[in-house]
Order: C-alpha cells, then sequence, then structure tokens
C-alpha cells in the first residue's frame, strides 16, 4: 500500500492522499446482513505500523502508536448495495484522510459478486392430480419387460401381474362362496345325496 503527497485543504483543514495498492476488505451478506462486522476482517494494528513508516518525514513529530491508538478510522460504503442483495462484497482502501483527531481510509467497493438463484418450480396440486389421472389411463404396453421394470410413469408390470392374480383370485372365491351355497340348496330340496360329484369327477378322467 502505497500513499501520495498530502494535499491540505485549508478550508476543512484536512489532508488527503491517494492510495494504491490499498488493503482489500471482503464480507459476505445473507439474509440483509453481513455475516461478520468489519472490524473482525482488518487488522488494524498492521495500519498502525504501515502508517508510522509511510509518513516518515511528513510531520515535524514522527508518529507512534501511542498517538494513533484509537485514531484509525474507517469509511465502508454499503448504502449503495441493494437491500435483497446476498453474496460476496469486496471493498479497497482508495484514499487517507489525515485530520487532527482521526487518520480515516477511505474505501470503495471494487467487486461485487451476487449468490446465483435457484429456483424451484413445483406444480400445484390440480396440475398434479392431472398428471397421476393421465399416467393410469395410458395404455401400457406389451411387450418383453423384465418384471419390475418401469413402464413409462405408469406402474410397474410386476404390481400389474399382482394386481391381475388378485382379481382372478376374488373370482374364485366368489364363484367358490356361490358353488357352496347351491350345494346347501340342493341338498335341503334333495337330501345329502352328492354322488353326482363323483360321477363329474369320473367323466373329467376321460
Amino acid at each position: 500500500m502505497k500513499f501520495t503527497k498530502p494535499a491540505y485543504d485549508a478550508k476543512a483543514r484536512i489532508y488527503t492522499c491517494d492510495i494504491t495498492d490499498g488493503f482489500r476488505l471482503c464480507v459476505r451478506r445473507e439474509s440483509g446482513v453481513f455475516v461478520k462486522e468489519f472490524s473482525d476482517c482488518i487488522d488494524t494494528n498492521e495500519r498502525v505500523k504501515h502508517l508510522i513508516h509511510a509518513t516518515q518525514g511528513w510531520f515535524s513529530k514522527p508518529l507512534t502508536e501511542e498517538f494513533l491508538n484509537g485514531k484509525i478510522r474507517y469509511d465502508i460504503p454499503t448504502a449503495d448495495i441493494p437491500a435483497t442483495f446476498e453474496g460476496s462484497v469486496e471493498w479497497q482502501a482508495k484514499k487517507l484522510v489525515i485530520s487532527k483527531d482521526s487518520f480515516l481510509f477511505a474505501c470503495a467497493i471494487v467487486a461485487q459478486v451476487e449468490d446465483e438463484k435457484l429456483s424451484l418450480d413445483f406444480p400445484d396440486d390440480e396440475h398434479m392430480q392431472q398428471n397421476k389421472e393421465a399416467a393410469l389411463n395410458e395404455e401400457i404396453p406389451m411387450g418383453a419387460e423384465e418384471e419390475g421394470e418401469v413402464i413409462g410413469i405408469g406402474p410397474t408390470r410386476q404390481q400389474l401381474d399382482k394386481k391381475k392374480v388378485m382379481r382372478s383370485r376374488e373370482k374364485a372365491a366368489r364363484a367358490l362362496f356361490q358353488a357352496e351355497r347351491l350345494t346347501q340348496e340342493y341338498c335341503a330340496v334333495y337330501g345329502e345325496d352328492t354322488d353326482w360329484e363323483e360321477e363329474e369327477e369320473d367323466e373329467e378322467d376321460f
């Protein structure tokens, strides 16, 4: 960090020096606030040592750490940062303003990198229901898919075959129940004679 020769403003009674290769300060901003205090990111002791070295011959009395203690100030502008901004902001020291009471480092924003915005759009409930109904009504092509393979966005072949088995078992159960009921009605009219069951079995053997 280098200082130009001080320029005196008699009216304001201040000296101003331009700074080249000034120190930098980078802080992140999240949810509208900075995640660190600026004072935690600045090594003021290093600034004091640098001033003592760089200002030799400027004043009738050389600067000392005791004299500079409590006089170092920083002007870090934040007003131009949008309220919705989230990301990293970097400032750099550009000027040194010397007055009777302070040594002020005036900084300026040199970099402002906004975080990428992630937009996740989810379909509404009605749209999701329409997609679900379309998937259920979609004709499932018959092919050589392996068991359990997902067919499009609908049910798997395994799930379809399982449903077929369950429907067949339900039909068989209803048929057996009806046969039992008819058998009871037959026996009630014709007695317990069920030789016709054996005859039917004999016919099936031929």
